[in-house]
């Protein structure tokens, strides 16, 4: 290992990721969220299905697909409303901002006017192939839109993976060796991706790291368990239910009673707030560029996700230590059977791949719990800690309020040494932690959670 920080190898890497991804020119009707299919599968299994359909516009898109289970057009998601404030800016700690900023400016160019009511033009997805293969996968963890009666609203909802709004990512994400970008899992090798995570899943020793018992870090078993592959399938198929979802969201018709609203969908009136609601110039131009950015990444993602045949390879299994069965679905499950299939399957590859010691995945995990917990705050004592302190459930809800902010002074003194005062700052307040800062600082006790009692909650 090089004698370099952990901050110096995050920049090191960030400058180095430049990984090519496939463009797929059509958009094709099928559900996303797909598993591709096996080599050795028969022809006649193909039979039947539906020839790929271009369509005029996003809404008819979104008409064309099987609806995510919860999400119901008429009910928003949203954690609060935030005023007709101006959406906040990723953390990322990206060091070529300035390149990826005027990447940005020449794809909007290719992909205007933006709305739902037109399709993407080839040239546009092409531009947004080359402008989001290289941006951090944890960069789009919300999405932001606006209400006329509750103003900018931050939708979290995701139903296969909920790490990204029970714990933000820092600092302390962005400074491992890989940080996960677009590239890395939508690069053209999902076929075999696919069956990969057929052979690994049906190895015992690899499906013993997907169960709830408390099999700790095993990072011997991260090539025998392709622990990067697992990370990147699982990636996949979170990528894939988000995209929908938020796709669900932004096309849905908006709620308001104001005749100048009556018809129009969320995104539009999105465009139409900002320009009503935000006075400065720069703020309505940053507000804009988040919304639309919101509406052309979902877009691009589905784009990413489909495919014919609609294949779905989901997992069975009998026993915890058994090997899976595996069964090919087309288009024959409920919305509800789906969604449940889709999430054990991204579970078993995110298990494996965390506990054979991928850091992407052990740091997209929702929440820590037992042997992987106690492991962590040996190795990673600043995630735990983050875990502790914001209330992400397993591990943290053994601790009532206090000691949890407790925890929250200690993770700003870890980022603070490990990045230095003005990050730490950035992503703690320590003038509203000064009392447990001090008492972290005069050696007072942490109480931690009992390790084997903490479970994971599905």
């Amino acid at each position: 290992m090089s004698n370099l920080t952990r901050s110096q190898r995050s920049k090191k890497n960030l400058e180095e990721i430049n990984n090519p991804i496939r463009t797929y020119w059509y958009v094709i009707l099928v559900v996303v969220l797909t598993l591709f299919s096996m080599p050795n599968l028969k022809a006649d299994r193909h039979e039947g299905l539906e020839e790929p359909k271009e369509f005029e516009t996003l809404k008819e898109i979104w008409d064309s697909l099987p609806k995510p289970t919860r999400i119901d057009p008429n009910v928003t998601t949203f954690v609060h409303g935030m005023g007709f404030g101006i959406p906040p800016e990723p953390v990322t700690y990206q060091i070529d901002r300035k390149r990826q900023h005027d990447t940005w400016k020449r794809t909007l160019k290719q992909c205007a006017p933006v709305s739902t009511k037109s399709a993407l033009s080839t040239e546009c997805v092409a531009a947004l192939s080359e402008y989001f293969r290289e941006e951090p996968i944890w960069k789009y963890s919300r999405l932001y839109y606006y209400s006329d009666r509750m103003g900018l609203l931050n939708s979290t909802y995701n139903e296969i993976n909920r790490r990204h709004y029970k714990l933000p990512y820092g600092f302390d994400d962005y400074s491992i060796e890989q940080v996960p970008t677009w590239g890395d899992i939508f690069d053209g090798r999902l076929e075999q991706r696919a069956a990969l995570f057929s052979r690994v899943s049906q190895d015992p020793q690899c499906l013993e790291l997907s169960a709830f018992a408390d099999a700790g870090i095993q990072e011997d078993k991260a090539e025998q368990c392709s622990a990067p592959e697992m990370y990147k399938y699982a990636a996949y198929l979170d990528a894939c239910s988000t995209a929908l979802q938020r796709l669900a969201v932004l096309t849905s018709p908006t709620r308001s009673s104001k005749d100048k609203y009556w018809g129009l969908d969320r995104f539009e009136v999105s465009k139409l707030l900002i320009l009503e609601k935000i006075e400065s110039a720069a703020g309505r131009d940053f507000a804009q560029e988040s919304v639309e950015k919101g509406l052309l990444h979902a877009s691009w993602v589905i784009k990413q996700c489909t495919v014919n045949p609609f294949l779905l390879q989901t997992a069975q299994r009998n026993s915890r230590t058994s090997p899976l069965d595996f069964a090919w679905q087309i288009k024959s499950v409920g919305n509800e059977e789906l969604t449940q299939l889709i999430k054990r399957t991204h579970n078993v590859a995110l298990r494996i791949a965390a506990k054979s010691g991928d850091e992407r995945a052990i740091r997209s995990l929702p929440r820590l719990y037992g042997a992987i917990a106690s492991d962590l705050l040996k190795r990673r004592p600043l995630l735990v800690h983050r875990h502790l302190a914001s209330n992400t459930g397993g591990i943290s809800e053994e601790l009532d309020w206090h000691e949890q902010r407790r925890h929250r002074a200690k993770a700003y003194l870890l980022l603070k040494e490990l990045a230095g005062p003005e990050i730490a700052q950035y992503e703690y307040d320590p003038s509203k932690l000064q009392v447990e800062i001090d008492y972290v600082l005069s050696g007072g006790d942490l109480r931690l959670p009992r390790w084997s009692h903490a479970i994971l909650i599905d």
